[in-house]
C-alpha cells in the first residue's frame, strides 16, 4: 500500500516533468568495480555511440582500486562523470552466489540519488546497447504512455553462441533484462534492495525491483526489439555461473568475506 501511495504522490508532483521536453536529459547509471577494460571498451563505448545525445553518464565506481577513474577521465567527454561510492561489507552477504544477486545495489542507489535527468537508464559495466536503444526507448515511453519500458537482449555465451532473451513473465507483463530498462526518474524513490537475496527465494536485485514496480502499479511496456547485448566476459560463463564456478576467488575478488573477529589490541 505504501508504494502505491508514494507512486501517486510522485506522479502528481512530477506533472510537466519528463517527456514534455523535446529531448529530455537521460541519466545513464553504470555501476562498476575494477573492470576498467570492459567498462571503457564495452558499456561506455556503446553509450557514447547512441543516436540520442542528451545524456549524463554516471559511472558509479564502487570501491575501485584499479585505473577505472583515470580511464574514464581520459575519455574527455563532458557528459561522463565518475561518482565514487565507498565499498564496505555492511549489508552484503558473505557468499559468492548471494553477492551476485545484490552486488550493484549500493552504487545504483548512489547513482539514482545523484542523477539530474528526467529519465534513468541502467547498464552493466560489461554490457552494451545497440545504437538506437535510448532513442527508441524514449519514443516507446511517449507512444505507450508507460513510465518504464524494457525490451529484448542478445545473449552471447563464452563460445559465441547467440540467443535472444525476450524477458521473464510476471503476471501479464513480460519484463526484459535490466540492461534494457529505461524509466521516468521519479520512480527512483523505489530503491534497489540490498536485502533482496533474503526473500522467499534467492531473488536478484533487478527482479526484486521489477516486482515492486509492478505491484505498486508502475505503467510498464515491453518493446519487441533488441536493445542490449549481454556478452560473456573473457573466460567466464554468463550470469551467476561466473560467480559460483569459483566461489573462493569471487569472495576474495569482491571482498565479501565476513570481517575477522580477532582480539583487539590492548591499549597502552
Amino acid at each position: 500500500m505504501g508504494g502505491w501511495v508514494a507512486l501517486r504522490l510522485r506522479r502528481s508532483r512530477s506533472r510537466g516533468i519528463g517527456l514534455t521536453a523535446q529531448a529530455p536529459l537521460v541519466s545513464v547509471l553504470i555501476p562498476t568495480h575494477n573492470r576498467s577494460e570492459l567498462l571503457t571498451t564495452r558499456s561506455l563505448r556503446s553509450v557514447l555511440a547512441q543516436t540520442y545525445v542528451n545524456l549524463e553518464v554516471i559511472v558509479c565506481a564502487h570501491g575501485c582500486t584499479d585505473d577505472t577513474i583515470k580511464r574514464v577521465m581520459d575519455l574527455g567527454d563532458a557528459r561522463v562523470r565518475v561518482l565514487v561510492v565507498p565499498r564496505h561489507r555492511l549489508g552484503y552477504p558473505a557468499t559468492a552466489a548471494n553477492h551476485w544477486l545484490v552486488g550493484p545495489v549500493r552504487p545504483l542507489n548512489a547513482g539514482t540519488k545523484s542523477a539530474k535527468g528526467q529519465i534513468i537508464a541502467v547498464l552493466g559495466d560489461d554490457d552494451e546497447w545497440v545504437p538506437e536503444h535510448l532513442e527508441q526507448s524514449i519514443e516507446a515511453l511517449r507512444r505507450s504512455g508507460a513510465e518504464w519500458v524494457s525490451g529484448w537482449s542478445r545473449n552471447i555465451d563464452v563460445g559465441g553462441q547467440t540467443t535472444t532473451n525476450r524477458g521473464d513473465k510476471d503476471g501479464e507483463h513480460m519484463v526484459g533484462q535490466v540492461a534494457t530498462w529505461v524509466y521516468l526518474a521519479y520512480l527512483g524513490f523505489a530503491k534497489w534492495n540490498i536485502h533482496s537475496w533474503r526473500k522467499g527465494w534467492d531473488r536478484p536485485n533487478d527482479i526484486d525491483l521489477a516486482k515492486r514496480f509492478l505491484r505498486m502499479g508502475v505503467r510498464h511496456s515491453n518493446v519487441s526489439r533488441i536493445g542490449a547485448i549481454w556478452r560473456a566476459r573473457p573466460g567466464e560463463p554468463l550470469g551467476s555461473a561466473a560467480y559460483i564456478e569459483n566461489p573462493e576467488m569471487t569472495v576474495e575478488k569482491f571482498s565479501v568475506k565476513a570481517p575477522s573477529l580477532g582480539k583487539k589490541p590492548k591499549k597502552r
